[in-house]
C-alpha cells in the first residue's frame, strides 16, 4: 500500500513541477504562423545581402518586400511588431520557433546545393 501512495505522491510532484503551458493571446501570430513568417523574413534579407546594394537602396527594396510579405500573410507590422515582442518576452517560445525557423533554412539550403 505504501508503494501504490508513494508512485502516486511521485507522479503528483513530477507533473506540478512543470510550468504551466501559457495560452497565447488572440492579438499574437500562432507560433506555426509566426515561424513562416520569420522564414520568409530571413529568405528576404538574405536575399538583399547577396545582391551588395547601397544601405538605402536595400532598405527600400526590403521595405518593398516586407509589404508583400505582410499581405501574403494577411498581417500588418503592428501584428508582426506586437508578435514579435510576446516571443521575446517567452524565450522558451521564441527558442522553439527559431529552431523550427532554422531546420527550415538549413533545409531550403540544402535543396539549392
Amino acid at each position: 500500500m505504501k508503494k501504490y501512495l508513494f508512485i502516486a505522491l511521485l507522479t503528483v510532484l513530477v507533473f506540478s513541477c512543470k510550468e504551466p503551458k501559457e495560452e497565447i493571446p488572440d492579438n499574437v501570430l500562432p507560433m506555426n504562423k509566426m515561424v513562416n513568417v520569420l522564414i520568409d523574413i530571413h529568405l528576404i534579407e538574405g536575399n538583399l545581402s547577396n545582391k551588395n546594394l547601397p544601405k538605402d537602396t536595400g532598405i527600400i527594396f526590403y521595405n518593398l518586400y516586407e509589404k508583400d510579405l505582410y499581405k501574403k500573410y494577411n498581417i500588418d507590422d503592428s501584428i508582426y511588431n506586437r508578435s514579435f515582442t510576446y516571443y521575446s518576452a517567452h524565450p522558451q517560445l521564441m527558442d522553439e520557433i527559431y529552431e523550427k525557423v532554422v531546420d527550415s533554412l538549413s533545409l531550403l539550403e540544402g535543396e539549392e546545393k
